[in-house]
Protein backbone atom coordinates (compact mmCIF):
# COMPACT_ATOMS: atom_id res chain seq x y z
CA UNK A 1 0.00 0.00 0.00
CA UNK A 2 1.24 3.35 -0.54
CA UNK A 3 0.98 6.70 1.16
CA UNK A 4 -1.21 9.65 -1.24
CA UNK A 5 0.77 12.12 -2.57
CA UNK A 6 -0.44 15.92 -2.24
CA UNK A 7 0.10 17.41 -5.28
CA UNK A 8 -0.74 20.79 -6.81
CA UNK A 9 -2.53 20.53 -10.01
CA UNK A 10 -3.36 23.23 -12.52
CA UNK A 11 -7.00 23.23 -13.50
CA UNK A 12 -7.10 23.03 -16.71
CA UNK A 13 -5.47 19.88 -16.93
CA UNK A 14 -8.51 17.69 -17.59
CA UNK A 15 -10.26 18.80 -14.13
CA UNK A 16 -12.00 22.08 -15.63
CA UNK A 17 -12.22 23.98 -18.92
CA UNK A 18 -10.89 27.45 -17.86
CA UNK A 19 -8.15 28.25 -19.85
CA UNK A 20 -8.15 31.83 -21.32
CA UNK A 21 -10.02 30.33 -24.44
CA UNK A 22 -13.06 27.91 -22.34
CA UNK A 23 -10.74 24.94 -23.28
CA UNK A 24 -9.23 22.27 -20.90
CA UNK A 25 -6.49 20.10 -21.63
CA UNK A 26 -6.81 16.27 -22.24
CA UNK A 27 -4.25 15.14 -19.95
CA UNK A 28 -5.11 11.41 -19.70
CA UNK A 29 -1.59 10.72 -17.30
CA UNK A 30 -2.91 13.33 -14.99
CA UNK A 31 -5.82 11.29 -14.85
CA UNK A 32 -4.73 8.12 -14.65
CA UNK A 33 -2.50 9.54 -11.47
CA UNK A 34 -5.72 11.06 -9.86
CA UNK A 35 -6.56 7.74 -7.54
CA UNK A 36 -3.32 7.60 -6.08
CA UNK A 37 -2.78 11.58 -5.12
CA UNK A 38 -4.82 13.73 -3.16
CA UNK A 39 -5.42 16.64 -5.52
CA UNK A 40 -5.19 20.52 -4.70
CA UNK A 41 -6.39 22.22 -7.72
CA UNK A 42 -5.48 25.63 -9.18
CA UNK A 43 -6.00 28.61 -11.69
CA UNK A 44 -4.00 31.23 -11.02
CA UNK A 45 -5.82 33.49 -13.55
CA UNK A 46 -9.26 32.52 -12.51
CA UNK A 47 -8.44 32.85 -8.92
CA UNK A 48 -7.08 36.40 -9.76
CA UNK A 49 -10.43 37.21 -10.87
CA UNK A 50 -9.91 36.76 -14.94
CA UNK A 51 -13.16 35.64 -16.79
CA UNK A 52 -13.68 32.36 -18.76
CA UNK A 53 -13.35 33.08 -21.53
CA UNK A 54 -10.77 36.03 -21.37
CA UNK A 55 -8.04 37.62 -23.45
CA UNK A 56 -4.54 36.29 -23.24
CA UNK A 57 -2.02 36.91 -21.27
CA UNK A 58 1.96 37.35 -21.65
CA UNK A 59 4.92 38.13 -19.99
CA UNK A 60 6.96 41.20 -20.95
CA UNK A 61 10.10 42.11 -20.68
CA UNK A 62 10.45 44.54 -17.62
CA UNK A 63 14.77 44.96 -16.44
CA UNK A 64 15.29 41.35 -15.19
CA UNK A 65 11.90 40.50 -13.66
CA UNK A 66 9.22 39.88 -16.45
CA UNK A 67 5.49 41.44 -15.84
CA UNK A 68 2.36 39.38 -16.43
CA UNK A 69 0.02 41.60 -18.46
CA UNK A 70 -3.25 41.22 -20.62
CA UNK A 71 -2.07 40.76 -24.64
CA UNK A 72 -4.66 43.18 -25.99
CA UNK A 73 -4.70 46.16 -23.67
CA UNK A 74 -1.29 45.78 -21.78
CA UNK A 75 -3.02 45.92 -18.18
CA UNK A 76 -0.42 44.83 -15.56
CA UNK A 77 -1.47 42.16 -13.45
CA UNK A 78 2.17 41.31 -12.12
CA UNK A 79 0.75 42.42 -8.36
CA UNK A 80 -2.39 40.66 -8.22
CA UNK A 81 -0.60 37.19 -9.77
CA UNK A 82 2.18 37.53 -6.92
CA UNK A 83 -0.32 38.62 -4.18
CA UNK A 84 -2.76 35.74 -4.91
CA UNK A 85 0.77 32.95 -5.59
CA UNK A 86 2.13 34.14 -1.95
CA UNK A 87 -1.37 33.76 0.04
CA UNK A 88 -1.83 30.16 -1.93
CA UNK A 89 1.34 29.08 -1.37
CA UNK A 90 1.77 29.94 2.22
CA UNK A 91 -1.52 28.18 3.07
CA UNK A 92 -0.44 25.11 1.60
CA UNK A 93 0.61 22.02 4.24
CA UNK A 94 2.23 18.56 3.83
CA UNK A 95 1.99 19.62 -0.07
CA UNK A 96 4.50 16.29 -1.90
CA UNK A 97 4.67 18.08 -5.36
CA UNK A 98 3.25 20.20 -8.32
CA UNK A 99 2.09 19.43 -11.49
CA UNK A 100 1.40 22.19 -13.60
CA UNK A 101 0.94 23.27 -17.52
CA UNK A 102 3.51 23.88 -19.66
CA UNK A 103 4.36 27.30 -21.36
CA UNK A 104 1.35 28.84 -19.50
CA UNK A 105 2.79 32.86 -18.52
CA UNK A 106 0.93 31.71 -15.29
CA UNK A 107 2.05 27.88 -14.76
CA UNK A 108 4.65 26.94 -17.23
CA UNK A 109 8.09 25.49 -15.36
CA UNK A 110 10.21 26.65 -18.59
CA UNK A 111 9.89 27.91 -22.26
CA UNK A 112 7.32 30.51 -21.87
CA UNK A 113 7.76 33.07 -24.02
CA UNK A 114 8.17 36.23 -23.41
CA UNK A 115 8.09 39.62 -25.30
CA UNK A 116 9.13 43.20 -25.45
CA UNK A 117 5.82 44.98 -25.20
CA UNK A 118 1.97 43.64 -25.54
CA UNK A 119 -0.24 43.61 -28.62
CA UNK A 120 1.44 42.65 -31.88
CA UNK A 121 5.19 41.86 -31.33
CA UNK A 122 7.34 38.84 -31.81
CA UNK A 123 8.85 37.12 -28.70
CA UNK A 124 12.55 37.88 -27.80
CA UNK A 125 13.37 34.75 -25.23
CA UNK A 126 11.98 32.39 -23.10
CA UNK A 127 11.71 32.02 -18.60
CA UNK A 128 9.11 30.79 -15.96
CA UNK A 129 5.49 31.73 -15.58
CA UNK A 130 4.61 34.25 -13.25
CA UNK A 131 2.34 31.17 -10.70
CA UNK A 132 5.52 29.03 -11.40
CA UNK A 133 7.88 30.97 -10.69
CA UNK A 134 6.93 31.91 -6.93
CA UNK A 135 6.32 28.17 -6.80
CA UNK A 136 9.77 27.74 -7.16
CA UNK A 137 10.43 30.20 -4.69
CA UNK A 138 8.29 28.80 -1.81
CA UNK A 139 9.22 25.11 -2.76
CA UNK A 140 12.51 24.84 -4.12
CA UNK A 141 13.74 21.47 -3.03
CA UNK A 142 10.02 19.78 -4.41
CA UNK A 143 8.83 17.80 -7.23
CA UNK A 144 7.82 20.48 -9.33
CA UNK A 145 7.01 18.85 -13.21
CA UNK A 146 4.85 19.93 -15.77
CA UNK A 147 2.32 17.61 -18.07
CA UNK A 148 4.20 17.84 -21.28
CA UNK A 149 7.73 16.46 -19.40
CA UNK A 150 5.44 13.59 -17.90
CA UNK A 151 4.82 11.90 -21.15
CA UNK A 152 8.47 10.73 -21.15
CA UNK A 153 8.86 7.83 -19.21
CA UNK A 154 12.19 8.64 -17.48
CA UNK A 155 11.43 11.99 -15.99
CA UNK A 156 7.74 10.33 -14.74
CA UNK A 157 9.74 7.28 -13.34
CA UNK A 158 11.61 10.12 -11.26
CA UNK A 159 9.10 12.04 -10.56
CA UNK A 160 6.76 9.37 -9.64
CA UNK A 161 9.19 8.07 -6.81
CA UNK A 162 9.85 11.14 -5.36
CA UNK A 163 6.42 12.07 -4.63
CA UNK A 164 5.62 8.83 -3.31
CA UNK A 165 8.69 8.50 -1.05
CA UNK A 166 7.87 11.96 0.29
CA UNK A 167 4.06 11.10 1.33
CA UNK A 168 5.67 7.64 2.83
CA UNK A 169 8.09 9.32 4.75
CA UNK A 170 5.51 12.02 6.24
CA UNK A 171 2.86 8.89 6.99
CA UNK A 172 5.57 6.68 8.26
CA UNK A 173 8.02 8.02 10.21
CA UNK A 174 7.30 9.04 13.32
CA UNK A 175 10.16 7.88 15.25
CA UNK A 176 13.67 7.20 15.51
CA UNK A 177 12.56 3.29 14.57
CA UNK A 178 10.60 4.48 11.48
CA UNK A 179 13.44 6.56 10.51
CA UNK A 180 16.09 3.49 10.26
CA UNK A 181 13.49 1.50 8.70
CA UNK A 182 13.19 3.95 5.80
CA UNK A 183 16.42 4.70 5.46
CA UNK A 184 16.79 1.04 4.99
CA UNK A 185 14.00 0.54 2.59
CA UNK A 186 15.35 3.21 0.61
CA UNK A 187 19.03 2.91 0.69
CA UNK A 188 19.66 1.88 -2.79
CA UNK A 189 17.06 4.03 -4.44
CA UNK A 190 19.20 7.07 -2.83
CA UNK A 191 21.88 5.57 -4.01
CA UNK A 192 21.10 7.55 -7.63
CA UNK A 193 21.09 10.71 -6.51
CA UNK A 194 23.69 12.56 -5.10
CA UNK A 195 26.08 11.21 -2.98
CA UNK A 196 27.29 13.17 -0.59
CA UNK A 197 23.99 14.02 0.10
CA UNK A 198 22.91 10.13 0.77
CA UNK A 199 25.66 10.02 2.91
CA UNK A 200 25.02 13.04 4.98
CA UNK A 201 21.11 11.16 5.50
CA UNK A 202 22.92 8.09 6.71
CA UNK A 203 25.02 10.12 9.26
CA UNK A 204 21.74 11.72 10.47
CA UNK A 205 20.57 8.09 11.15
CA UNK A 206 23.60 6.93 12.45
CA UNK A 207 23.58 9.74 15.40
CA UNK A 208 19.23 9.66 16.05
CA UNK A 209 18.40 8.93 19.63
CA UNK A 210 15.76 8.78 21.65
CA UNK A 211 16.55 12.23 23.29
CA UNK A 212 16.89 14.16 19.99
CA UNK A 213 14.26 12.07 17.85
CA UNK A 214 11.99 15.05 16.97
CA UNK A 215 15.12 17.09 15.87
CA UNK A 216 16.29 14.10 13.24
CA UNK A 217 13.66 13.54 11.93
CA UNK A 218 13.06 16.56 11.29
CA UNK A 219 16.63 17.39 10.15
CA UNK A 220 16.40 14.26 7.79
CA UNK A 221 13.05 15.53 6.30
CA UNK A 222 15.34 18.45 4.82
CA UNK A 223 18.19 16.67 3.92
CA UNK A 224 15.72 13.86 2.11
CA UNK A 225 13.97 16.87 0.27
CA UNK A 226 17.36 18.54 -0.94
CA UNK A 227 18.61 14.77 -2.10
CA UNK A 228 15.77 14.60 -4.83
CA UNK A 229 16.10 18.07 -5.63
CA UNK A 230 18.69 16.39 -7.74
CA UNK A 231 17.93 13.85 -10.94
CA UNK A 232 19.66 10.83 -10.71
CA UNK A 233 21.70 9.72 -14.15
CA UNK A 234 22.57 7.12 -16.02
CA UNK A 235 25.71 6.63 -14.89
CA UNK A 236 25.07 6.68 -10.88
CA UNK A 237 22.34 4.03 -12.17
CA UNK A 238 24.75 1.57 -13.19
CA UNK A 239 26.68 1.89 -10.35
CA UNK A 240 23.26 1.05 -8.39
CA UNK A 241 22.61 -1.86 -10.53
CA UNK A 242 26.24 -2.93 -10.65
CA UNK A 243 25.80 -3.02 -6.26
CA UNK A 244 21.54 -5.22 -6.81
CA UNK A 245 23.44 -7.81 -9.00
CA UNK A 246 26.40 -8.38 -6.96
CA UNK A 247 23.80 -10.35 -4.86
CA UNK A 248 23.24 -12.83 -7.37
CA UNK A 249 25.80 -13.02 -10.01
CA UNK A 250 27.19 -16.27 -8.30
CA UNK A 251 23.73 -18.11 -8.84
CA UNK A 252 23.47 -16.95 -12.47
CA UNK A 253 24.21 -19.13 -15.39
CA UNK A 254 25.72 -17.68 -18.43
CA UNK A 255 22.21 -16.84 -20.41
CA UNK A 256 20.70 -15.09 -17.86
CA UNK A 257 23.74 -12.77 -17.00
CA UNK A 258 24.64 -12.38 -20.63
CA UNK A 259 20.19 -11.45 -21.14
CA UNK A 260 21.15 -8.89 -17.87
CA UNK A 261 24.23 -7.03 -19.68
CA UNK A 262 22.54 -7.07 -23.22
CA UNK A 263 19.56 -4.89 -21.32
CA UNK A 264 22.17 -3.15 -19.40
CA UNK A 265 23.94 -1.91 -22.76
CA UNK A 266 20.28 -1.07 -23.96
CA UNK A 267 19.56 1.11 -20.91
CA UNK A 268 23.47 2.48 -21.21
CA UNK A 269 22.03 3.89 -24.60
CA UNK A 270 19.32 5.62 -23.47
CA UNK A 271 16.55 2.49 -25.91
CA UNK A 272 15.12 1.47 -22.88
CA UNK A 273 14.17 3.38 -19.29
CA UNK A 274 15.38 2.21 -16.23
CA UNK A 275 12.75 0.11 -14.84
CA UNK A 276 13.46 -2.93 -17.37
CA UNK A 277 16.92 -3.68 -15.89
CA UNK A 278 15.16 -3.17 -12.63
CA UNK A 279 12.25 -5.78 -13.40
CA UNK A 280 15.30 -8.14 -13.73
CA UNK A 281 16.54 -7.75 -10.70
CA UNK A 282 13.21 -7.92 -9.29
CA UNK A 283 12.60 -11.25 -10.75
CA UNK A 284 15.80 -12.76 -9.59
CA UNK A 285 15.07 -11.40 -5.98
CA UNK A 286 11.68 -13.16 -6.00
CA UNK A 287 13.26 -16.32 -7.32
CA UNK A 288 15.89 -16.47 -4.64
CA UNK A 289 13.74 -15.06 -1.78
CA UNK A 290 15.98 -12.12 -1.53
CA UNK A 291 13.87 -10.84 1.58
CA UNK A 292 16.25 -7.50 2.17
CA UNK A 293 15.68 -6.54 -1.74
CA UNK A 294 11.80 -7.27 -1.91
CA UNK A 295 11.52 -4.45 0.73
CA UNK A 296 13.85 -1.89 -0.98
CA UNK A 297 11.70 0.61 -2.96
CA UNK A 298 13.88 0.79 -5.80
CA UNK A 299 12.51 -2.47 -6.92
CA UNK A 300 8.81 -1.26 -6.39
CA UNK A 301 9.30 2.64 -6.12
CA UNK A 302 5.59 3.25 -6.96
CA UNK A 303 1.92 1.46 -7.79
CA UNK A 304 2.33 -0.35 -10.42
CA UNK A 305 -0.93 0.42 -12.35
CA UNK A 306 1.31 3.61 -13.30
CA UNK A 307 3.45 1.91 -15.12
CA UNK A 308 1.23 1.09 -18.04
CA UNK A 309 1.61 4.29 -19.85
CA UNK A 310 2.57 5.04 -22.87
CA UNK A 311 5.92 6.92 -24.05
CA UNK A 312 6.34 9.82 -26.05
CA UNK A 313 9.48 8.63 -27.08
CA UNK A 314 11.36 11.75 -26.29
Amino acid sequence: MFSKPKLVVSDCLGFRACRYDASQISAPLIQALEPYVEYVRVCPEVAIGLPIPRDSLRLIEDQEKPKLVISKSGEDLTDDMKNFSNRFLTKLTHVHGFLLKSRSPSCGTKDVKIYHTYGVSSAIGKGRGMFAQEVYNHYPTHPIEEEGRLTNFAIREEYFYKIFTLAEYDDSVKTVNDLVKFHTKHKYAMMSYQPLKMTELGQIVAKSSKSTQSNDIKEYKESLYRLLAETTSIGRNINTLSHLYGYFKDDLNELEKEHYFTTLELYKNQQIPFSVPISIIYSWALRFKNEYLLNQSILNPFPKELMNLHDSGN
